[in-house]
């Protein structure tokens, strides 16, 4: 098997790309036919053996499930705690220094990880944004795609912030094939109207639209 971005390839299945940039990995070894439009073997593709940039990928996919988990396992537990203790006789357990037990904390406070990408033009970002949505996604997750970046944003047309829930029916393939970084299909993206591709022309505004985005996020 093989995977582009994280969204993996189906076994004797034709498809179609076109006008993009891509690098289809294996972990096993399978075996890939590529030919162009005339039907003849396309003479643009090599095969490299640097797989350190995956081996991180999966690594750190695997750390953000350990979070997601460990979140997941406090707010049921927070829950339990509130259930048990609400309702009938109420007693009061003191500890051995008399000090007063602890409120059972608030389920809406305990939060899954939170990953900030950034970095130059071109070194990767939306390649590893992909790749984190597309393994977590596979695993049933839901995970909050915010895309802050007006010049090239990948749920929205330049010159926007947006955000959106990421479902494992965004990260197909072709999505990931597409010709633009675009990933707008099956999604419902909130976007926000910046206006230009540089965030120095208004920094003001900028700022007030993430404040707004972040704001309605929260809600």
């Amino acid at each position: 098997s093989a995977e582009i971005f994280g969204a993996e390839l189906a076994t004797s299945r034709p498809y179609v790309l076109s006008g993009t940039k891509i690098a289809i990995f294996t972990w096993h070894g399978c075996k890939i036919d590529v030919v162009d439009d005339n039907g003849n073997d396309a003479s643009f593709v090599y095969m490299s053996e640097e797989t350190d940039a995956n081996i991180a990928y999966v690594n750190t996919h695997a750390q953000l499930e350990a979070m997601r988990d460990e979140a997941l396992n406090a707010i049921s537990a927070t829950e339990q705690q509130a259930a048990s203790s609400g309702g009938g006789t109420t007693t009061t357990n003191m500890s051995s220094n008399n000090a007063p037990p602890k409120e059972p904390m608030d389920p809406t406070s305990i939060e899954g990880p939170r990953v900030l990408l950034c970095g130059p033009s071109d070194c990767g970002k939306s390649s590893l944004a992909r790749t984190l949505l597309s393994y977590a996604s596979k695993l049933g997750r839901t995970p909050l795609l915010i895309d802050i970046d007006s010049s090239q944003n990948m749920l929205s047309v330049p010159g926007t912030i947006a955000a959106s829930p990421i479902t494992s029916d965004c990260m197909t393939v072709k999505s990931a094939s597409a010709t633009s970084t675009s990933i707008l299909g099956n999604t419902t993206p909130l976007v926000l109207w910046y206006g230009s591709t540089d965030i120095t022309t208004n920094p003001d505004l900028y700022k007030a639209q993430l404040t707004k985005l972040g704001k309605a996020i929260d809600e």
